[in-house]
């Protein structure tokens, strides 16, 4: 129980508030967030069993779990304190790739249309610690629109850059920058932000 109430703690922190609201904006992944949710909610309480029930059945009789098919068996507390980490890694993360996206002379032009109330909200919403309002983060949209956003998968970046087998440090900055010249095709290089997913 007291497992759940730390759970619920992270579910419903501010951490977590921030990043749900952050996901929104446009040039982030949302993604990250989706499956750190999904690997939250997985971890599922049951007050009506214990360590004996489970010695004596191969599973819970009363919420139908079964060790059996878990295919990683992890402390569930410890996965939780991971879960925790990776939230904070995320919002610092996206903290930093804010920061960075603000100061690009198109987001400049941007928050120079704002009130200077609104502007000032935007760029407090690159401290990890805030949690922004949801206007905030439309401001933060409306600001950004001029960025492109380009996503390239982690698998196809690995599959391109192991193409041709081993390689030299200058075989992979040319398989490495033919990645970039294919996602970036007819953007204007000035706009794009790349997003590895």
């Amino acid at each position: 129980m007291a497992g759940d109430e730390a759970r619920k703690h992270v579910n419903a922190g501010a951490m977590m508030k921030r990043a749900t609201l952050l996901a929104t904006v446009s040039v982030l992944t949302g993604s990250t967030l989706t499956d750190l949710k999904k690997e939250l909610a997985s971890l599922v309480i049951c007050r009506s069993t214990d360590v004996r029930e489970l010695e004596d059945t191969a599973w819970c009789t009363a919420c139908f779990y079964k060790p059996s098919i878990e295919v990683i068996v992890v402390d569930a507390r410890r996965r939780l304190g991971d879960l925790d980490d990776r939230l904070d890694r995320l919002n610092d993360d996206w903290s930093s790739f804010l920061a960075k996206a603000l100061e690009d002379p198109t987001a400049v032009k941007g928050l120079a249309l704002l009130e200077p109330s609104a502007a000032d909200s935007v760029r407090n919403a690159t401290d990890p610690s805030v949690v922004p309002a949801p206007e905030t983060v439309s401001d933060l949209n409306r600001v950004l629109q001029g960025l492109q956003r380009v996503a390239i998968s982690a698998k196809d970046l690995v599959t391109a850059l192991q193409s041709g087998g081993p390689a030299t440090a200058a075989d992979l900055e040319a398989r490495f920058a033919d990645v970039l010249k294919q996602s970036t095709a007819g953007k204007n290089p000035t706009t794009v932000r790349l997003v590895i997913e």
